[in-house]
């Protein structure tokens, strides 16, 4: 399962954009009964991250990071 993410540069919402994200991740996984990761490991990841690859991204209006993230089952069946 994977959720797309964009982290943008000129607001103050960066925040809210990664909870939404993660609300949706977290419904994604519940449906396909799989286990869910907590909110605070996912913010922080991604705050990492953000840091991390902020210099690719342009400072100013209408720029943006593009971040996928995903979570994968590597269990062949539920049990």
């Amino acid at each position: 399962m994977r959720k797309r993410l964009e982290v943008h540069t000129h607001t103050e919402n960066t925040f809210c954009w990664i909870k939404d994200n993660y609300k949706r991740i977290v419904k994604s996984s519940e449906r396909l009964a799989m286990p869910c990761i907590s909110e605070k490991l996912f913010i922080d990841a991604l705050k990492i991250l953000i840091n991390l690859d902020k210099d690719w991204v342009k400072p100013g209006l209408g720029n943006s990071l593009y971040i996928r993230p995903f979570i994968f089952a590597d269990e062949p069946s539920i049990n």
